[in-house]
């Protein structure tokens, strides 16, 4: 619950702040490495059961499976997006002044 407050609150701040900030882009990736992390934990430490794909006619094993492995691999396309994010914004970060 409190994670989910963190995303709203970050949205908030994303979209109160000007588009090229430095703040905007860390608030986004505070974001997405939120849901990686709220994925994650779905995809392996859920309890048995409460994880299902929505497909008919297949064992409940195999649509616990299947949800398991999805949210797994949004987790993994979000912590992609994550890394991605961060060496963009440590990339363009601004030069320190060496005088």
């Amino acid at each position: 619950l409190a994670s989910c407050g963190l995303v709203f609150a970050l949205g908030g701040l994303a979209i109160l702040t000007p588009p090229q900030s430095r703040m905007r882009d860390a608030a986004a990736l505070t974001i997405v490495l939120t849901f990686a992390i709220l994925g994650g934990w779905v995809a392996i430490f859920s309890d048995p059961g409460q994880v299902e794909g929505g497909l008919p006619f297949l064992p409940r094993a195999v649509n616990e499976a299947l949800g398991r492995g999805l949210f797994g691999f949004g987790s993994l396309i979000s912590l992609a997006l994550f890394v991605y994010g961060v060496r963009r914004l440590v990339r363009n970060a601004p030069e320190a002044d060496a005088a």
